[in-house]
């Protein structure tokens, strides 16, 4: 009997479906590639904590991060309020749960392509 154990196993099993977007979880080396460009990119988050900090005086770093952190969580939980009422309101409007998911994370999509143009356009006016 063969058995993997740790992070192969895990790869296997969760990432290969999911992240790398494979249908049978048995290429343990395109699951570890795809969990390796997701640790790289969400990685880069803890990064603004360090940069926004060299922003104000060492005496306040511990505030600025609170506030990162507040903003962070108040951001993730409005985001998640507002993708379950906006598929609620979907579904009420008659579509089917499918149907309304889908629309709801092509919205999300859409607002996330506007930031990242905001983003590219602010970046060049500087």
């Amino acid at each position: 009997m063969d058995r993997q154990y740790g992070l192969i196993r895990c790869a296997r099993t969760t990432a290969s479906p999911n992240i790398v977007g494979t249908k049978t979880p048995t290429d343990a080396a395109t699951a570890t590639a795809g969990w390796f460009v997701y640790g790289v990119g969400v990685s880069g988050g803890s990064l603004s904590y360090a940069l926004l900090s060299t922003h104000f005086a060492p005496a306040l770093s511990g505030r600025v991060t609170t506030t990162l952190n507040l903003l962070l969580f108040v951001g993730a939980f409005s985001l998640q309020w507002g993708l379950g009422v906006l598929i609620d309101g979907l579904l009420a409007a008659g579509q089917t749960a499918a149907a309304a998911y889908r629309s709801a994370f092509i919205a999300l999509l859409l607002l996330q392509a506007a930031g990242y143009a905001w983003f590219l356009f602010e970046s060049r006016r500087k």
